[in-house]
């Protein structure tokens, strides 16, 4: 459990953390697939949407894309990939109509209120969220989770986007929070995380924070400790691939070899002195981060 004595403030993620974002989107686009009579289910249009969404997301929040390009482009670029005519006054329409009906809809993930309930007589409860300002309030305000939270700190109010820490900073200032005494609480690896050092102070500082928060540690004896940057995809999967050109030449990577190290152990290895990977593996292949092999199977 947290230590309450050192641990004063909570600081939570909106979107896929409380908020189901995946499920409220879904439900939107429904709506206006019918209102606007758009021809294509909306099965087929979601399979395609989704991951454009979190690319163009990616983009954005790398400061590589700005909010209206965002908006426009992964509602254009999704039509065009289905091959599906639209003009550019119907993608608008559909851009500021979903912005729109958007918040209207309050799924949250089971438990969420429940938790907070617990959580809210114990801890000083913040958000911090890249998403848009007003939309994000009338999220929180709609599924009812204004009154859990002191704070809200939005990525458009400040400027810059998590994972940057001038975000986390600001949030820390507003709640009058030392960072020894917060806990971030998201789903992204990307945003909700700050700190990418691997030096032996980093080290040390983790295994300080690590006895503060859980006191029963100092009684554990520390076998071996590493830090290191892993090398993660961009679906998060692992990579199991083999050369077309160069037989017995593999490419094999993934972020946690420790989960994976049973799989690994047998089945990987066992391919690999085989010289060739099982059929059941083809879709670890980098292939499919090809756009183009991507664009055409959609």
């Amino acid at each position: 459990m947290i230590n309450k004595e050192i641990i004063t403030d909570l600081f939570f993620d909106l979107d896929h953390t409380l908020w189901d974002f995946e499920k409220n989107s879904a439900l939107t686009f429904e709506q206006l697939l019918a209102d606007y009579k758009i021809p294509v289910r909306l099965e087929d249009f979601l399979k395609v949407y989704v991951p454009l969404n979190l690319e163009y997301w990616r983009a954005f929040r790398e400061q590589r894309m700005d909010k209206e390009t965002l908006r426009y482009r992964r509602i254009k670029d999704t039509f065009d990939r289905l091959q599906i005519s639209i003009d550019d006054d119907m993608v608008y329409t559909l851009a500021d109509a979903y912005i729109q009906n958007l918040p209207e809809h309050n799924h949250l993930f089971p438990g969420a209120i429940e938790v907070l309930e617990q959580l809210k007589n114990q801890y000083s409860l913040h958000i911090i969220t890249n998403g848009f300002r007003e939309v994000q309030r009338f999220k929180m305000r709609n599924a009812g989770l204004t009154p859990y939270f002191i704070t809200v700190t939005d990525s458009e109010s400040v400027g810059v986007k998590k994972p940057n820490p001038l975000i986390f900073e600001k949030a820390l200032r507003d709640a009058n929070c030392d960072a020894s005494r917060a806990v971030m609480i998201g789903d992204s690896h990307e945003d909700d995380t700050t700190d990418i050092g691997v030096s032996a102070d980093i080290i040390s500082g983790i295994a300080d924070r690590a006895l503060a928060t859980l006191p029963a540690l100092a009684d554990v004896g520390v076998v071996r400790s590493w830090a290191a940057l892993r090398v993660m995809s961009k679906d998060g999967y692992p990579i199991y691939d083999q050369s077309e050109t160069m037989p017995g030449a593999f490419a094999l990577s993934c972020h946690s070899g420790v989960t994976l190290s049973a799989a690994h152990a047998f089945d990987l290895a066992g391919y690999v002195a085989d010289g060739r990977l099982g059929a059941e593996l083809a879709g670890f292949s980098e292939g499919r981060f090809h756009v183009q092999t991507n664009s055409q199977t959609a």
